[in-house]
């Protein structure tokens, strides 16, 4: 989206740093949870381990992207005829 476009929704922006902000708390968070968790259990490795979990982890997000991306459109259709029978107000 160029700068131009994306000046007049600022809560879009927003919206988009806060989930980033959020995701980059909750990995740091977790992967140290995770590697001091590994340490304690005497695993080899903690660190590589905790990287293949969270790549794994990561990669789920690839096909739940495509299933999103496949339902938009009957979700908009559900969501437009909510709001013509009166179901459903912004």
């Amino acid at each position: 989206m160029p700068y131009k476009q994306a000046a007049g929704y600022p809560h879009v922006l927003l919206h988009f740093l806060t989930l980033n902000l959020i995701g980059l708390a909750l990995g740091i968070t977790f992967s140290g949870i995770m590697i001091d968790w590994l340490l304690a259990l005497g695993v080899e490795e903690p660190f590589t381990k905790t990287l293949l979990v969270f790549t794994a982890l990561s990669a789920t997000a690839i096909p739940l992207f495509y299933l999103g991306a496949r339902r938009f459109h009957h979700d908009r259709e559900r969501l437009y005829k909510a709001m013509e029978d009166g179901r459903f107000s912004v």
